[in-house]
């Protein structure tokens, strides 16, 4: 069962048709509630950190899980050790940013061997929302920051030619 959060009603029906079973709007709703309503969560993928680290540690389960991925609400927050401690859960930090080349050569392959084989068979596939040629790069972070993407957006490089 996967939940997410959206930035508009039509964002979260866009991820409800991608299959997931509960969308949630952050701008307009009160998220950790709704979770909570929708019955705790075993792991959460956080790219948000910042002030929503404990609404989220609050969502989940017994022994849950939380990756941070990234801090777009900010690097620093306040923590409250007690439910850490009281429900066994554990909280990761992710990032390839830092990581050796033998580790990212280590996990290239095994993106390799295992995602590679299920993009080719179709049990997972990436959602492009729009490509744009190199040349107008300006013009793919206008729309980005526009927050209008539903999906990835894509650079597109033509084929060097061959003489």
């Amino acid at each position: 069962t996967v939940l997410t959060t959206a930035g508009s009603d039509e964002k979260c029906a866009f991820c409800e048709s991608l299959g997931a079973s509960l969308a949630i709007n952050y701008r307009t709703t009160d998220v950790a509630g709704a979770v909570r309503a929708a019955g705790k969560v075993d792991l959460i993928l956080d790219p948000v950190g910042g002030a929503t680290l404990g609404p989220n540690l609050a969502c989940l389960n017994q022994d849950g899980k939380l990756v941070l991925i990234a801090f777009m609400a900010g690097r620093s927050t306040e923590l409250d050790l007690g439910q850490l401690l009281m429900k066994r859960l554990t909280v990761i930090g992710s990032t390839l940013r830092n990581r050796d080349p033998v580790t990212k050569a280590r996990l290239a392959a095994r993106v390799q061997d295992t995602v590679i084989p299920a993009i080719v068979a179709g049990d997972v596939r990436a959602t492009v929302d729009r490509t744009f040629p190199l040349a107008e790069v300006a013009a793919a972070h206008r729309y980005l920051e526009s927050n209008q993407n539903r999906g990835k957006v894509v650079l597109t490089v033509a084929a060097a030619s061959t003489v």
